[in-house]
């Protein structure tokens, strides 16, 4: 009965997260300071993807790079996604495997040594939003592992997109790359809510991944994801 319950509740914040008027009216209510941040004309590209992606690192290279242009971005939801195709703004939705993102995810929100009934939320979110993507080949994908390696390939196609050219050596002689890894190194919130690695967080991660694997949508999450990053740019 319990399980029931928590799918209805959670398929109703599904609903609510692919809706761009649902979407709307529950930032409006419930987060009213992030509601000029939407997506919408006003920006110049809209940088997302499903929560735990990379998308505090990559948002924070790209603003640093790009201070005169105006990014949307920490939206997870097919909503706002929805928002910018029917706004025209460009997209990138950078992507990592359920392995490490819905699993990071879960560990943010139930905290340590706590049950995680949010495990259910957060794999159907990731399936529904995966498929999203994958119905959707005009959105850019980039993956988490290539802007890891090579973040300044995010800044040339960012550049190539809103027409503003940032140069390597401009780049490594700034220390953007360096200022921002120490920012989120320096993050004091405990492991499971900051954006940084840490062996405790991973831990807890494996974990978690031995709990879900054996599930059908965990299944459907690694088959979707698998599908998504052959249309990857890079």
């Amino acid at each position: 009965m319990r399980l029931m319950i928590y799918k209805l509740f959670y398929f109703f914040v599904i609903i609510v997260k692919s809706n761009i008027l649902l979407y709307k009216l529950n930032i409006f209510f419930r987060n009213r300071n992030v509601y000029d941040r939407l997506p919408s004309k006003k920006f110049d590209l809209f940088l997302t993807g499903y929560q735990r992606s990379g998308n505090t690192f990559s948002s924070r290279i790209v603003n640093r790079c790009f201070t005169d242009s105006r990014v949307s971005t920490h939206f997870h939801t097919i909503a706002s996604i929805k928002m910018a195709l029917s706004n025209k703004i460009p997209i990138i939705v950078i992507v990592r495997s359920p392995d490490d993102s819905v699993t990071s995810s879960i560990v943010r929100s139930i905290g340590y040594g706590e049950k995680f009934d949010y495990a259910l939320k957060a794999l159907y979110e990731y399936r529904d939003y995966y498929k999203f993507l994958k119905s959707h080949p005009e959105v850019n994908i980039i993956k988490f592992t290539s802007i890891i390696k090579e973040p300044f390939k995010l800044i040339g196609f960012v550049g190539e997109v809103i027409g503003e050219q940032v140069s390597e050596e401009k780049f490594n002689s700034d220390k953007i790359l360096e200022s921002v890894k120490n920012e989120l190194k320096s993050d004091s919130r405990n492991a499971s809510s900051n954006t940084w690695y840490s062996q405790e967080k991973e831990l807890k991660k494996e974990e978690i991944l031995k709990e879900i694997i054996s599930t059908k949508v965990y299944k459907d999450c690694t088959d979707l994801y698998e599908a998504v990053i052959k249309t990857a740019l890079f």
